[in-house]
């Protein structure tokens, strides 16, 4: 797969949380394609991921994290959002 965005950053988690600390995230996008076979589609793939204190995420609690993006000197397009959600405790509970 090849990266084509990818970026990490630190979020007051005060403006959010109400909890004076800092939460870390990261974001990455990236495409892979199928050379051996021309009309097969390509997949496009997303990773959210966020870290933070155990204690600021209760067991059970959704994380909703999304990302919103327009083509590159494209400024007839609308922009485009993706976002996924996560259960706390089960990260195998998520949807896009």
């Amino acid at each position: 797969m090849q990266i084509a965005a990818e970026k990490e950053f630190g979020v007051d988690a005060l403006d959010y949380l109400g909890v004076d600390t800092e939460v870390h995230q990261y974001f990455a996008a990236g495409f892979e394609v199928n050379p051996n076979v021309p009309d097969a589609n390509d997949n496009l793939g997303f990773q959210f991921e966020l870290e933070a204190g155990n204690d600021l995420f209760k067991e059970g609690s959704i994380i909703y994290q999304w990302v919103t993006y327009v083509k590159a000197d494209d400024f007839q397009s609308k922009p485009i959002s993706i976002g996924c959600s996560t259960k706390v405790g089960d990260p195998y509970v998520s949807e896009v």
